[in-house]
């Protein structure tokens, strides 16, 4: 005897409202696609999101303005995106259970950090870091926090170029980032006045560079004109190193473009190649501040 059977129809998949997905791509962007089926565009868009992300730091650490915008386009970019994965997440995904929750959320760290942290610490180490300095010795060319109130939100935030000065020297004129003399875990952002092989004196309020009085670049005759509220440079007398000093083939002279309140080389002594980190490129906070460093 024949019978017709009809086909089984499959088991219908469980699925969380719309809403879940947005909380799922808002924990890790992409997984509201992935956990809907669409398991390669999931992926995909995580990996897109990181790529414009990572672009608005390399142009952030060059030099020029142009560079600066560039780099708040491609900032601009990772927003849009971010924006469009949350939109598109508004979707129905698969049900994970108790368990497959506590498996969800335990790898929300592990997959934002497998890229991010190590590509953002390769970043600090060799490409640019963002400081915000404490203390007046770089005013007013950099404004920083009041040591008396460190946590406070006030102070000029810095872009600092870790890799230049692997491909070059430092320059006369560049604000630089580099270890205190006293410890090493300290750094502290000067201006290189004197280069290697230099004799260095100061007649207030200039510098002089083997005898001669230092205008060039053109931040130092604004220096010694007092434009602009500087001060100019002094000398220190007994308190600090004799002068006129002659530089080492690794050494530089530093000084903060507020002399007044500053403790540099005239207290210490020059500061060695191998503990200068990088330059100062600009300001990029507070918004009315920004600024190439001159």
């Amino acid at each position: 005897m024949e019978t017709d059977l009809a086909p089984t129809p499959p088991k219908m998949q469980r699925q969380n409202s719309k809403w879940v997905g947005l909380i799922m791509a808002f924990l890790i962007p992409g997984s509201a696609h992935f956990f809907s089926g669409q398991r390669k565009l999931g992926v995909f868009l995580w990996f897109a999101l990181l790529l414009p992300g990572f672009l608005a730091f390399l142009p952030l650490s060059i030099s020029g303005m142009e560079f600066f915008f560039l780099a708040v386009v491609f900032f601009a970019a990772y927003v849009l995106l971010f924006i469009a994965i949350i939109v598109s997440s508004w979707r129905p995904t698969r049900r994970l259970g108790c368990f497959g929750w506590i498996l969800f959320l335990g790898a929300v760290p592990i997959i934002n950090n497998a890229v991010a942290y190590p590509s953002a610490l390769l970043f600090k180490v060799y490409v640019l870091e963002l400081y915000k300095l404490n203390g007046i010795s770089m005013a007013p060319t950099i404004i920083g926090t009041p040591y008396d109130s460190p946590e406070s939100p006030q102070g000029d935030r810095i872009v600092v170029n870790r890799w230049l000065y692997r491909l070059s020297e430092p320059k006369r004129g560049d604000v630089v980032i580099f270890r205190a003399w006293h410890d090493s875990s300290i750094n502290y952002a000067k201006r290189i006045v004197g280069l290697p092989g230099e004799t260095v004196d100061i007649e207030a309020p200039y510098v002089l560079i083997n005898g001669e009085r230092l205008t060039e670049p053109a931040i130092f005759a604004k220096m010694a004109a007092q434009q602009g509220d500087y001060t100019g440079y002094g000398t220190v007398g007994e308190m600090g190193v004799a002068l006129p000093i002659e530089l080492g083939s690794d050494e530089y002279f530093v000084l903060g473009d507020n002399s007044r309140h500053s403790f540099d080389s005239r207290f210490n002594g020059p500061v060695l190649r191998q503990d200068i980190l990088g330059k100062v490129i600009r300001i990029f906070y507070p918004f009315d501040r920004i600024r190439e460093i001159e």
